[in-house]
């Protein structure tokens, strides 16, 4: 009875027992480097993130002007819908041509 307790004691703490071949000193001092690795893997706010929350700023701001914009048309400047229509299709066409080109422009300047 002596020996089964025993040797489930011993297989159980075994795992924290460092292996004969290294030290405790070693392996407390791999364990430190492990996590200090992944201590300054932690993310953090770089030029990347402060370009995508700005985007998404910029979006925001681009559909409450997109929501507000035909109002404005239709109130102030008393346009019809179908001008209004007009205006911003057109507008919608002017903006993808200069996202479209800068797009491009991008890719020959990075190759």
């Amino acid at each position: 009875m002596r020996n089964v307790f025993f040797s489930r004691f011993w297989s159980f703490f075994s795992i924290f027992v460092p292996k004969k071949e290294t030290s405790l000193k070693k392996c407390i001092e791999q364990d430190v480097r492990k996590y200090l690795k992944k201590r300054n893997k932690l993310p953090t706010m770089t030029k990347v993130h402060f370009v995508q929350c700005l985007c998404c700023f910029i979006c925001f701001c681009f559909f409450q002007i997109l929501n507000t914009l035909p109002l404005f048309y239709k109130n102030v400047a008393l346009l019809d819908e179908k001008n209004v229509g007009i205006l911003m299709a057109f507008n919608g066409i002017i903006g993808f041509t200069l996202r479209w080109l800068w797009c491009i422009l991008q890719k020959r300047n990075s190759h």
